[in-house]
């Protein structure tokens, strides 16, 4: 399924919702969204996505959501809540700068195994705080976390997908405003900055 309109404008104040299928499903015009954005199948992809204020976007467990800014530009999305169970996928291609600054807290799988937010390279995603528990962090972008990185169990910082050391460039997380870290944490070939207090409790592991 595609939508394209060539140069029109969606906006999403209802649930826009990826059901069913296998495909990848993709909506080319600019897409506001005041509502809810799901993908809950297979792959969802927005890339003409706008400036936003107050949407939630998630995807599902073993699905796929791809946010894009349209030519280099920058997309803010405020005040909104951010979470995946599957993949956030930010940055696919020709993108500059997707802003959250307005958003509570961007959740990455707390609890749920496997789930990804990942940064592309070329693209700087600035959140005012993550929270990190059993998921992954990837990609060869920057995430810039302007308050508090809480990093929880088995939470990954990872440059691919599947966790493995890469051989060349890493992507870069800035913790700014410090870390709260507890259980077993996992840093393979990202590149951390901490610019505030990092506080861990008893039995913290790094690997």
């Amino acid at each position: 399924v595609t939508t394209s309109t060539g140069g029109g404008t969606i906006n999403n104040a209802g649930t826009f919702e990826k059901t069913g299928g296998t495909s990848n499903s993709n909506v080319y015009p600019l897409f506001i969204n005041t509502g809810s954005v799901q993908a809950n199948a297979a792959t969802l992809s927005v890339s003409g996505l706008g400036s936003s204020t107050g949407g939630s976007w998630s995807a599902a467990v073993n699905s796929v959501l791809n946010l894009t800014a349209p030519n280099a530009t920058t997309a803010t999305l405020t005040g909104g809540t951010y979470s995946g169970a599957g993949l956030v996928n930010f940055g696919t291609a020709n993108t500059g700068i997707i802003d959250l600054s307005g958003a509570p807290t961007f959740t990455v799988a707390v609890g749920i195994p496997g789930a990804t937010l990942d940064v592309t390279a070329g693209t700087t995603v600035t959140v005012p705080s993550l929270n990190l528990g059993a998921g992954i962090l990837s990609g060869l972008g920057t995430m810039n976390i302007t308050g508090l990185l809480t990093w929880t169990n088995n939470g990954e910082m990872c440059t691919i997908d599947n966790c493995t050391a890469p051989s060349g460039a890493q992507g870069v997380t800035n913790a700014n405003g410090g870390i709260a870290g507890s259980g077993n944490q996992y840093l393979y070939g990202r590149t951390l900055n901490n610019k505030g207090a990092a506080t861990f409790g008893g039995g913290t592991t790094f690997f």
